[in-house]
């Protein structure tokens, strides 16, 4: 964290803690309007649409946010903020970052207003589409497409061994508990809900005599033998920040 941004950061949360009448959001907006390159455009998001019990995400967004920006060049970013479709995309960030609840999602969301501005990357378009995406990602979903990521390029042991208690594989049993049943029930869940996105599929079983797709006796479903994440996977992985260092590291 900059010194611009720590200090605008700590008046902030005073304000914020001192302040709950009607002079708060003059005192917010000001106060915020003194963060580079975006700071009078999101004084106004951040008091028109931000409760202020929520307000201390969006801060801690705002910090993640400046310090990314900060690493590209500033003409980039000049050309982009009059932009409407950059300020849409702005704007919905921020009122995601104010239901985000840890630091990682934080910093996905920086990373998808980042890459929305790079030159190399994908076009603010399709940023806005990777955020649709994006919102409809838990945190454990994305522990899982990072898992299917990591499976591809064969070093996701010490990531499974990271996230045991989520990847391991749930089985339903004879006499199994609710708790068991429950398990595996969520876990599927978010396997099929990937799915749907297209972020993974599932490869499946197939005779080869007869070149038929084999059953799973105990689901009745297509037997299947194994889960891989896509190319639109990988996308929503890149955006976000996690993919590219895996490509870095097989190199």
């Amino acid at each position: 964290m900059n010194k611009i941004q720590k200090s605008i950061t700590n008046k902030i949360e005073d304000i914020a803690k001192s302040n709950k009448n009607d002079r708060f959001a003059s005192a917010i907006k000001s106060t915020v309007g003194e963060l580079p390159f975006v700071g009078s455009y999101i004084a106004d998001i951040i008091t028109d649409k931000i409760p202020n019990q929520k307000l201390d995400r969006v801060i801690a967004f705002l910090g993640k946010l400046t310090e990314r920006l900060n690493e590209l060049p500033k003409e980039n970013i000049e050309e982009l903020i009059a932009s409407p479709k950059f300020q849409a995309l702005l704007e919905e960030t921020i009122e995601q970052s104010a239901k985000a609840t840890t630091q990682e999602r934080y910093e996905y969301l920086a990373s998808i207003v980042v890459n929305g501005i790079s030159d190399e990357k994908v076009a603010v378009e399709e940023s806005e589409y990777i955020l649709s995406l994006f919102k409809q990602l838990t945190d454990v979903q994305i522990i899982w497409l990072n898992y299917y990521c990591l499976k591809r390029y064969g070093n996701s042991n010490e990531y499974f061994e990271k996230h045991k208690n989520i990847l391991k594989k749930k089985e339903v049993y004879l006499k199994a508990s609710f708790e068991d049943i429950t398990q595996v029930a969520l876990q599927r869940g978010n396997t099929e809900h990937l799915i749907r996105l297209g972020l993974i599929r599932e490869e499946n079983d197939y005779d080869r005599k007869t070149e038929q797709l084999k059953i799973d006796s105990s689901t009745k479903k297509l037997k299947v033998t194994d889960t891989v994440i896509t190319d639109l996977g990988k996308v929503v992985l890149s955006h976000i920040g996690i993919f590219e260092d895996y490509n870095k590291s097989a190199n």
